[in-house]
């Protein structure tokens, strides 16, 4: 179960710094609430509007709106999209905008793709702050340099 603050009921955030392979450290509890483990598949992708790295379990739902209802793998991107949400031309755009799907090593120890470190300015012992939008989506943004302490 995750921590949610008292005074602004939002999910706790950990603040993670990426080890000298570009690897963050994911609290066990944060991908058991997830339900993601050793070897699951993940899809990992750059949110373009909050420019957050967005990491999802890979499954047959929907990459919008998480329905798993009349989805269809979009013209072999590796993604499903349901009938509501087809929105071809934002799911091509989201590929091309740095989408990856990986699998999680043994540990646990999640990898950020070093084309999405690149995209958005990220290295190796920079900071990055991690918290759960909701039970299949884990945001990660970087963390401003004066903001680490």
């Amino acid at each position: 179960m995750e921590k949610v603050s008292k005074v602004t009921n939002t999910p706790k955030k950990y603040i993670r710094k990426l080890d000298n392979v570009g690897r963050i450290s994911v609290p066990p509890k944060v991908f058991d609430a997830m339900e993601i483990f050793e070897n699951t598949n993940v899809i990992i992708f750059i949110d373009k509007i909050t420019q957050d790295i967005v990491l999802k379990k890979y499954d047959s739902s929907c990459i919008f709106c998480g329905t798993k209802e009349n989805t269809f793998m979009l013209h072999d991107l590796d993604f499903y999209v349901c009938k509501n949400c087809n929105k071809e031309d934002i799911a091509i755009e989201i590929v091309r905008y740095r989408y990856k799907k990986v699998q999680i090593p043994k540990g646990r120890r999640l990898n950020i793709p070093s084309n999405i470190r690149k995209v958005l300015n990220i290295s190796v012992g920079d900071s990055v702050s991690l918290f759960m939008e909701d039970k299949n989506t884990l945001r990660i943004q970087p963390v401003k340099k004066q903001e680490v302490s």
